[in-house]
């Protein structure tokens, strides 16, 4: 969530929940997981100042955290992650692959998160945005995309519009990179 740091969502709609991550190698098995998210939100950085970041954690035996907040700090675009070359393509009809190389100025790279896009109405009701997928609900620690598997279940393989990745580092500072052309 983002709130007027005082739990009070500022929000369109209050804040999103992103689950589940059991199983995810990044969090699975683990004392302490490492959680690589991202959301588009449809608010300009300027509405976004002086706000803060709301955190609350379950987990799969009823244990949560208090909720947290913290100042949201600007991301320094001097010390980003930078993906390139950044290349997404279809597999056929089979699979979509996505190729990424990462480089980070001052080396604290954790991972990418990924998210497939899909025609408007695939997936959900149509309301004039593209629908998306989100196979890694954790992220993936590291630049490795596994190749996905268009036909388990998320629209045929000519639903799919294109790919859009964050590479994050430790410090919150962000790359957002996207691929809307899945040529073969």
């Amino acid at each position: 969530d983002i709130t007027d740091c005082n739990q009070r969502s500022v929000l369109p709609g209050g804040g999103r929940r992103r689950n589940p991550f059991g199983g995810q190698i990044n969090v699975a098995g683990r004392d302490t997981a490492v959680i690589v998210g991202a959301y588009d939100i449809a608010m300009a950085d300027s509405l976004l100042t002086n706000r803060c970041l709301g955190v609350w954690v379950g987990d799969s035996r009823g244990n949560t955290s208090a909720y947290v907040e913290m100042p949201i700090r600007p991301s320094n675009a001097l010390q980003r992650p930078v993906v390139n070359p950044f290349n997404a393509r279809r597999n056929g009809t089979k699979s979509i692959f996505v190729d990424a190389s990462v480089s980070d100025p001052n080396a604290d790279f954790v991972g990418l998160f990924v998210v497939y896009l899909l025609r408007d109405g695939v997936l959900t009701a149509s309301d004039g945005q593209p629908d998306r997928v989100v196979l890694q609900p954790a992220g993936m620690l590291g630049a490795t995309v596994p190749e996905f598997l268009v036909n388990i279940g998320f629209g045929n393989w000519n639903d799919y519009l294109g790919v859009i990745a964050y590479a994050v580092d430790r410090a919150g500072n962000f790359t957002r990179v996207q691929d809307l052309q899945l040529d073969f």
